[in-house]
């Protein structure tokens, strides 16, 4: 059983990282929430954050201890701690995503004022950076100890960068499928296609680009 287990390190991690992640889901939302028939209320918000979370970290240190052992738990705290890189790669780590994003929905808006970003109409502007800031690196250390942590690693020893954003990416995407299978209120868009482009048209492609700034930098963050 080891033996196969460590033929298929990637196949494990995604699957253990689903299946952590879905079955902490279901005792939050239930069944009808998992299914898209309810949608998860403000109070559910911070549960379903450390629920997404659990999965991809949780499944990252199983999947190390399967398959790499002490050794490989040496080399999870080796990019943990490495965080001397060159400045042009924090700028593009961390400003990259949230440009792009408000330039898109800045053009959007001039057909409908509906997508101006909240930012610019928030009057606690400081309260929504900081507390965005605090989330997404609270969120980004967990995920990044199965993601970056054990699935780049292991992908790039035999695929490129775009191929390996690619698979990560996906399965990084559908992850979250259940929180976002809510149907469109106006009943236009199949379910699938709205799935789609709500989890796997971003992500994907920002997890390229987090592949390609892991392989200059060879740090989870």
């Amino acid at each position: 059983m080891k033996d196969f287990i460590k033929q298929i390190p990637v196949i494990l991690y995604f699957t253990l990282a689903c299946i952590i992640s879905w079955l902490s889901l279901l005792p939050i939302i239930g069944v009808a929430g998992f299914l898209g028939k309810t949608a998860p209320s403000d109070n559910q918000m911070p549960l379903l954050f450390i629920a997404m979370c659990a999965g991809p970290s949780i499944a990252g240190i199983l999947s190390i201890y399967l398959i790499d052992g002490r050794g490989g738990f040496k080399k999870l705290v080796s990019r943990l701690v490495k965080w001397k890189v060159k400045f042009r790669f924090y700028l593009i780590a961390l400003f990259t995503a949230p440009v792009v994003t408000i330039v898109t929905f800045l053009i959007l808006s001039l057909s409908s004022p509906k997508f101006i970003p909240v930012i610019f109409s928030s009057e606690g502007k400081w309260m929504l950076i900081i507390g965005g800031i605090a989330g997404a690196i609270m969120v980004g250390f967990f995920e990044e100890l199965g993601w970056t942590g054990f699935a780049i690693p292991k992908l790039r020893a035999r695929f490129n960068i775009i191929t390996t954003g690619l698979f990560v990416g996906i399965v990084w995407g559908i992850l979250p499928f259940p929180l976002f299978t809510i149907k469109d209120p106006s009943g236009m868009i199949p379910l699938i296609l709205l799935l789609m482009a709500r989890l796997l048209t971003h992500l994907p492609a920002f997890r390229i680009l987090m592949t390609w700034v892991y392989d200059r930098t060879q740090s989870c963050f």
